[in-house]
């Protein structure tokens, strides 16, 4: 049965840690693994598609060349997942199999609030949306 968490910072002075070392990594990563660019096929690492690297040293090789500035534990729970997480504005909304308990001793250490329920809508999104778009928005979250 597929559960689902939802994460935010809650800690403004870190929102560009936030953004840049938790969203925009996986917002990467999906992007290199819909291009080819890297590829998971049932193992526990990821590699390149031109390697004959296996195992870690695989992940080693990409971690190196596309997450170089990101926390190596960071990258390996990405690893775990067979959903990826997704990102939506300032959110990470994780739908996974099992348990979460990797990310969240990652994130233990860093003012993150988990929520079983969406959060609260950014008002000034729902302003740009047409009266049926919000309508449908709100009972969506209701």
């Amino acid at each position: 049965m597929t559960k689902t968490i939802y994460l935010k910072n809650t800690d403004e002075a870190d929102d560009d840690w936030w953004k840049n070392k938790i969203l925009k990594p996986i917002i990467d990563w999906e992007q290199l693994i819909k291009d080819k660019t890297i590829k998971k096929n049932g193992s526990y690492y990821p590699r390149l598609v031109e390697t004959k690297k296996r195992g870690l040293h695989a992940f080693n090789e990409v971690h190196n060349t596309y997450f170089k500035d990101i926390d190596k534990d960071f990258i390996l729970c990405l690893c775990k997942f067979r959903i990826l997480p997704q990102v939506n504005i300032n959110t990470l909304i994780i739908n996974y199999e099992g348990n979460t308990h990797q990310l969240e001793k990652y994130l233990e250490k860093y003012n993150i609030t988990k929520s079983e329920t969406p959060f609260d809508a950014v008002v000034n999104d729902l302003n740009i949306m047409s009266s049926n778009d919000k309508l449908s928005q709100i009972e969506n979250m209701i």
